[in-house]
């Protein structure tokens, strides 16, 4: 069964096709070996929809449509890739989340009457982090040197990102890096840091679990891990791609979209094919160096949509 993954921008596309038939269109994919699924990055853009009706209604729609099974959290996807000691070409693994929100989602799909009820006091207060994020990300992107300190990552620690990415490229073989080299490496470690050592995730049990088996609690010791011990984190892997996705955002204010786009684009590698109608992902896809990953790179606009007639008694 081929996975077919569908981002927020391009949920909102199906949804304004006139007369769409979800239960149709889901049995008719399923026919023809195709899993459309979302991810909880997309489950929890839906719930950041101020409008409660209509974020009701986005949900009811992702009900009929889409698979029960969730894809994975980018959280499980980066931890997963660290254990498999961070290959070019990582074994084939399983794209059904366990987690409880996976549990509900299932649930909701069973019986369509059934919604989410979460933390909205958590929910929220992470989802704060998204201003910080912003200015954080334009300084960086700007070339402007970045102080991790303690209000910044709720520990004792105070040093620059560049600092951090040069000590990185002497234990990986002494690497020379140029400028634009610093300022995409400087920007993958920040997306390293913040989800990895400060857990701003919305799912983070996979981070949890991870750094409580190293035993590494504080948020210094855990950038000492990344850049010391795994440091081929910061140029390989999901970190890199949500650099590239970050920097085919240069031409426009960044605002809190980018922080899922950033977490949307890690699925790029690990689904069959990736449908959005955001035109970003269509400047990602020229960005990105493998054509593996280009391919996989759908926009909803160059795809054309079909009428089938259902047989209903069969």
């Amino acid at each position: 069964m081929q996975i077919w993954y569908y981002e927020t921008s391009a949920i909102n596309y199906l949804m304004k096709i006139p007369n769409f038939g979800t239960l149709a269109t889901k049995n008719l994919q399923i026919s023809k070996g195709r899993d459309w699924r979302i991810s909880p990055t997309s489950i929890w853009e839906i719930l950041l929809t101020t409008d409660s009706k209509q974020r009701e209604i986005i949900l009811e729609f992702c009900q009929h449509l889409f698979s029960r099974k969730l894809l994975p959290s980018p959280d499980d996807l980066i931890i997963g890739f660290i254990k498999s000691r961070m290959l070019l070409a990582e074994p084939r693994r399983s794209l059904d989340s366990t987690s409880e929100l996976a549990t509900t989602w299932a649930e909701m799909v069973d019986d369509k009457r059934k919604t989410f009820k979460y933390d909205k006091e958590l929910f929220m207060k992470k989802s704060n982090f998204l201003r910080y994020f912003v200015k954080t990300i334009y300084s960086i992107v700007n070339d402007e040197e970045v102080i991790l300190g303690p209000f910044t990552l709720h520990g004792n620690f105070d040093i620059t990102l560049g600092y951090l990415v040069r000590e990185a490229a002497k234990i990986d073989g002494n690497m020379q890096l140029n400028k634009e080299e610093m300022r995409f490496y400087k920007i993958s470690l920040f997306y390293a840091i913040m989800i990895l050592c400060s857990e701003v995730e919305m799912e983070n049990h996979s981070t949890k679990m991870y750094w409580e088996k190293l035993e590494k609690k504080l948020t210094w010791e855990r950038i000492e891990y990344i850049v010391y011990k795994i440091p081929t984190i910061i140029w390989r892997g999901p970190f890199v791609l949500m650099a590239y996705m970050t920097l085919s955002q240069t031409d426009q204010k960044y605002s809190r979209g980018l922080w899922f786009d950033c977490l949307h684009s890690v699925y790029i590698t690990y689904v069959d094919s990736f449908f959005t109608n955001d035109k970003h992902f269509v400047k990602l896809r020229e960005q990105i160096p493998d054509p593996r990953l280009q391919m996989k790179i759908m926009h909803m606009e160059e795809m054309e949509f079909t009428n089938h007639k259902g047989n209903w008694l069969a």
